[in-house]
């Protein structure tokens, strides 16, 4: 039922969970993501172990017992919520009914395909129970204390950590009415605020003494988040967000394919149409009653705003979401059907245990058709509540994505088999064939997330969720599937090498097709053709490649390649053009074709201005120069250029086997597909890898494609093209590596341009330099602790694969260590010191760590303390007093 695998080991699903939305991995060690994203994995942890010891280790019943467990906690939480807003309300009836509807409505099918978000959404009602008994100033502590594990609770899964921003939203607004509404206990509400943050920073202070040092790592991630997502699409309309219902529910495809969950009940059952469309008339009917006028009011107002945000850049008023998708972080919500209906439905279901209150509340009668009719309504309103959530209830929505002809997905066994196999021969980290993205496309039917994590208990190195990673490591990832693809190697073994890759696993019931990758059988006869991966085994579907090369993520070199290009200095240049000669301004196209041109070009001697009128979004000038160059020539070209701020450029090649579209490893901040615009001088590079034939024109296309409304004059200064090796980009490490002689078991590469002279003077000493390899022998390794034992007769370089962190220390302190980047992405120290001795590889943030699980320990007992024993004390402090009283 769910859209996550549950692997054997439950352990392994929650520390795997982030990573199958950013699996360019740490190769080893916990990354910060993980950490931000996933604070209290322990609680979940605890709860799948015990379900999954109690179930004799049935995944199914573990995953059920978490459904089952939380739409109690909300159900039960929202019947409290509604009992905290109507204190004066006595008819069990109407909060069962509204918190019957919070759990069984179109919206919650979202939380359903992941049973692990379902928690964010439970705690909602819960939270807001606590805040408004504190804000009205009653038993502050307790409430603050019971506020903050609710809120605590919400931010356990990724990307639902979102909900937890709006829960803070309605915690603030329910706030700002209390302190309105309620004057003579500003102080106690105050102090509930004061509180409330204590307690949330205690209870997460062991992954916040990391995380905060680190924040701006979390803010760039955000802020890369794109917001036109295809979710802000024409599914989303006012009717469907009315209807609780979002993209995922009707059909939605993604690359021509139908996503999970979904129901044609929706989209083309009349009666579940009439259904799902009468909720929002049962629950904004209740406004028509003449009691509580105000708060239903409020109530209606905040659903209204959330369905607005819902249905995304749809009519009417599109436009104005736009606007908000442009502030900063609001790439957060960047589903809003997922996000901002959760809020409209806890609005619905508080307006609809209203309606039905009103309804039972209807003057009594001795007339018995009366009271049937009031009772006959009560039931029809509760039929139209499960007819709108027939696909939830009858299990439609387990329709299979793949095949509709049938019911839910079964994970082969053989992935069980593959992994292991793996673990008998201590296979160390697993690289992923064919490339694959983060909604996962196979023939048995499973789509959502990057499977990978959760199927094999090894580190697995596999491309996807690529737009919200910012390491070395992942950078590095993405070439090395580019260079295969291209068909640019026969040693891939090599390459994987600098990762700690031991094996590749290939999967062949991926359909590449999904993803606009080469077949399964050109994957296949590119693996083959690999001269150091050797075929394994074969389970099902899963073949395993054993890579002959080194794989040990701690080991020591004695030799080091340097790269000191940049895409200022680039070095192995072939040709440098700087356009003034050869280049011509042939043509403009327009929607109507090719037209005589009305640009001009003018020509120094260290630059090209080029001026073309705005020809709107499809219309260009084009720039071009006729060579006859092999695709050989060069492994980048670098283009050099400015724009005006309506300006964009894009580059392209032709050859006899067609055009060829480049597009930049460092694309600028502002661009769209390969057009780029930048108000200062750029150095764009691009990889000739996509050029498989001889280059007959390079062509550049000026144009308003950034700001197809303008109208006017476009100017663009065009400095130089250079054809180079190494532009110190990743991709120059497996350039480098894949030259002849380099030796990965003892050889590493250094990008040096970024480095700091004096250490890149003592690399070059070293790399001129004679030196034998060292005796390592390692005692101890932890993700944070790394112990071994040196023999070391010269200088040598450590290394340790872990994307690259200056928290990484070496200890002993010794003096002449040197901790720098080495194959683009790992951690590297440059040890002078000989004879035998031992090393620590240590993480030190690992101590902040300890301080903040200590903290929120200790912050665990004295909470428990006050909620369980506060009113002993008292009652033990007013005996004493007694006891004292009477002994005078």
């Amino acid at each position: 039922m769910g859209d996550f695998v549950i692997p054997a080991n439950p352990t392994i699903f929650l520390q795997r969970l982030t990573q199958s939305w950013d699996p360019s991995p740490d190769l080893g060690f916990s990354s910060l993501l993980t950490i931000v994203s996933v604070p209290p994995r322990a609680i979940l942890l605890i709860f799948y172990s015990l379900m999954f010891s109690a179930s004799g280790g049935s995944l199914v019943v573990v995953q059920s017992s978490l459904v089952l467990t939380v739409l109690l906690i909300a159900s039960s939480g929202m019947f409290m919520l509604y009992r905290t807003l109507d204190e004066n309300e006595k008819r069990p009836l109407a909060h069962m009914t509204s918190s019957f509807f919070y759990v069984v409505n179109p919206y919650v099918l979202f939380y359903l395909q992941n049973p692990m978000v379902i928690l964010p959404y439970g705690m909602i009602p819960w939270c807001l129970t606590f805040a408004i008994r504190g804000l009205k100033g009653k038993n502050i502590a307790k409430n603050a204390i019971l506020l903050g594990a609710g809120y605590t609770l919400s931010l356990a899964t990724f990307p639902q950590v979102s909900i937890s921003v709006l829960i803070a939203i309605l915690v603030v607004l329910l706030f700002a009415y209390c302190y309105w509404r309620y004057p003579h206990v500003h102080i106690s509400q105050l102090k509930l605020l004061a509180a409330t943050a204590a307690v949330i920073g205690g209870l997460n202070a062991y992954w916040l003494s990391i995380s905060l040092p680190n924040i701006g790592l979390f803010f760039g991630i955000a802020g890369r988040v794109p917001t036109d997502q295809a979710s802000l699409n024409a599914q989303n309309s006012t009717f469907n967000v009315l209807r609780l219902i979002g993209d995922w529910t009707l059909l939605a495809t993604y690359k021509a394919r139908m996503y999970l969950p979904f129901s044609t009940l929706y989209s083309n059952d009349a009666l579940t149409i009439v259904a799902t469309a009468s909720l929002p008339l049962i629950a904004f009917s209740s406004l028509i009653f003449r009691t509580r006028r105000t708060k239903q009011a409020l109530l209606a107002a905040l659903a209204v705003v959330a369905l607005f945000l819902a249905k995304g850049t749809n009519s009417p008023a599109g436009s104005l979401f736009e606007g908000l998708a442009s502030l900063p972080l609001f790439g957060l919500f960047r589903n809003p059907p997922r996000y901002f209906l959760t809020v409209a439905t806890l609005a619905y279901a508080i307006l609809i245990g209203q309606f039905a209150s009103r309804l039972l509340a209807a003057r009594r009668s001795r007339r018995l058709l009366s009271n049937i009719l009031r009772w006959a309504g009560l039931s029809l309103m509760l039929a139209l509540i499960l007819l709108a959530s027939r696909p939830m209830v009858t299990g439609e929505l387990t329709t299979n994505w793949y095949d509709t002809s049938l019911r839910g997905y079964s994970v082969p066994a053989y992935y069980q088999q593959a992994e292991n196999w793996l673990t008998v021969h201590n296979a160390s980290i697993v690289f992923i064939l064919p490339r694959t993205g983060v909604y996962m496309a196979l023939s048995w039917g499973y789509q959502g997330a990057n499977i990978y994590p959760y199927v094999f208990a090894q580190g697995t190195v596999s491309e996807s969720g690529g737009q919200y990673v910012t390491s070395g490591g992942a950078k590095l990832i993405g070439a090395i599937y580019d260079e295969f693809y291209q068909n640019q190697t026969r040693d891939l073994g090599r390459i994987l090498s600098l990762l700690g890759v031991s094996h590749v696993v290939f999967d062949r019931s991926v359909d590449t097709a999904f993803y606009d990758e080469p077949s399964i059988s050109f994957t296949d006869s590119l693996l083959r053709g690999q001269s150091d991966l050797v075929e394994q085994a074969t389970f099902g579907s899963v073949v395993i490649f054993a890579n002959t090369n080194p794989s040990e993520d701690v080991r020591s070199l004695s030799r080091l390649s340097l790269d000191s290009a940049t895409p200022t200095k680039p070095s192995g240049v072939s040709i440098i053009d700087n356009f003034s000669s050869g280049w011509n301004i042939s043509s403009t196209y327009t929607d109507t074709g090719f037209e005589p041109t009305s640009s001009t070009m003018i020509s120094t001697s260290n630059e090209s201005l080029i001026s073309t009128p705005a020809l709107g979004q499809y219309g260009f000038a084009m720039l071009s120069k006729q060579v006859m160059l092999s695709p050989g020539i060069a492994n980048y070209v670098v283009l050099s250029f400015k724009t005006d701020s309506h300006s964009s450029v894009a580059l392209f090649a032709d050859t006899p086997n067609g055009e060829v579209s480049m597009y930049a490893v460092n694309p600028t901040s502002s661009f769209l597909l390969n057009h780029y615009s930048s108000a200062s001088r750029v150095d764009l590079v691009y990889r000739m890898g996509s050029v498989k034939s001889n280059i007959t024109r390079i062509w550049i296309a000026m144009s308003n494609r950034l700001d197809p409304t303008y109208q006017g004059m476009l100017q663009s200064e065009l400095f130089r093209i250079v054809f180079a090796n190494q532009v110190g980009d990743v991709s120059d490490v497996i350039d480098l590596t894949q030259g002849g002689g380099f030796d990965p078991e003892n050889q590493g590469v250094v990008m040096t341009a970024a480095m700091d002279q004096s250490v890149v003077s003592s690399l070059i000493s070293f790399a001129s330099s004679t030196t034998s390899k060292p005796s390592l022998h390692i005692n101890e390794k932890t993700p944070t602790r790394v112990v071994i034992d040196v023999k070391a007769e010269s200088p040598f370089i450590l290394t340790y694969l872990t994307n690259f962190d200056s928290g990484f220390t070496l200890a002993p302190q010794i003096d002449s260590t040197i901790h720098f980047l080495i194959n683009g992405f790992a951690n590297a120290w440059l040890v002078e010191r000989t004879g035998i001795y031992q090393l620590e590889i240590v993480y030190a943030p690992q101590n902040a760590y300890q301080i903040g699980v200590a903290i929120t320990l200790g912050t665990v007992v004295a909470l428990t303390a006050i909620l369980v024993i506060k009113d002993r004390l008292r009652q033990l402090s007013r005996r004493l007093r007694r006891w004292f009283s009477t002994a005078e």
